[in-house]
């Protein structure tokens, strides 16, 4: 998982291109951040062995008020009729008759199976199935004091990591999405939208964003080129679509140049910037 502190927000995009407007003081390198790939995602406790458990089955469940998952014994079938049913649930119970894992068939074929902690009733695994067939699963984590949501890791049937699901104080704040367990693409939420796409290559090397400022009203993307040491050469900044500046960097990684364009896609200025990171030269296209 991304740690704040290295994640280039759109505050810290424009900061630096307002400094890199005024012509003053020193200039930095933008920070690009190389995904590591260090996310804890190991199981968070062992479920209970199934032999220790007992099992029902019921056509349907409901929440009580407290939003606790619950099943009535009016609802219970036996397991031959939960064969014919459309839809039903075979639950298994610790000994203290606490929810332990929840099957969902249909047609008497397993659809999904979510494993608890019976103590809190909250979700640890989930398996998902196709034609009884496991085809992924998804590990849950939770805050030890809040017991609130802070990550959902997700695996093919091979065991690989496809994706993490992250949550702060209960909300969906970023998705990485991977390709042979390493980061290629992640999906930054503020609130309920979508505020920046990130692209890595398979270096872990980020090579496009894109995001939105101004309430929305207006668009951005940056394209970052990189050496064949891994090193940032370049960077695009494109502005509803239009290239606004180009920033580039020396073999060691110093910004060096930075070019603005006009709307109509022609130099209007260019600013030298010397090995301190301050602007020395500055010209102007007629």
């Amino acid at each position: 998982m991304m740690k704040k502190s290295t994640i280039i927000t759109l505050k810290a995009i424009f900061s630096f291109l307002i400094l890199l407007m005024s012509c003053s003081g020193k200039e930095n390198v933008i920070e690009v951040y190389k995904e590591d790939n260090k996310e804890d995602i190991k199981e968070v406790e062992k479920p209970i062995p199934q032999e220790e458990l007992t099992s029902k089955y019921y056509t349907r469940y409901r929440y009580l008020r407290n939003k606790v998952l619950t099943f009535r014994d009016r609802d219970q079938i036996t397991e031959q009729d939960s064969k014919l049913k459309f839809k039903s649930y075979k639950v298994f119970y610790n000994k203290k008759e606490q929810i332990a894992i929840i099957e969902t068939y249909k047609n008497g074929i397993i659809l999904k199976k979510q494993i608890y902690n019976p103590e809190t009733g909250q979700i640890n695994r989930i398996e998902y199935f196709k034609n009884g067939v496991l085809i992924r699963y998804s590990i849950n984590h939770y805050d030890k004091e809040t017991k609130q949501l802070t990550k959902q890791a997700i695996f093919n049937k091979n065991n690989n990591l496809i994706q993490t699901n992250n949550y702060e104080y209960g909300e969906l704040i970023n998705v990485n999405h991977y390709k042979k367990e390493k980061v290629v693409k992640t999906l930054i939420y503020s609130g309920d939208e979508l505020d920046i796409t990130r692209i890595y290559d398979t270096n872990g090397n980020l090579i496009q964003e894109d995001g939105k400022y101004d309430d929305n009203k207006y668009k951005y993307t940056l394209k970052f080129f990189y050496n064949k040491n891994g090193i940032l050469k370049k960077v695009e900044y494109f502005k509803n679509g239009k290239l606004a500046e180009i920033h580039s960097y020396n073999k060691n990684g110093k910004l060096f140049k930075i070019e603005k364009y006009n709307n109509n896609g022609t130099i209007n200025k260019t600013i030298k910037i010397d090995d301190s990171g301050s602007p020395v030269e500055t010209s102007t296209a007629k």
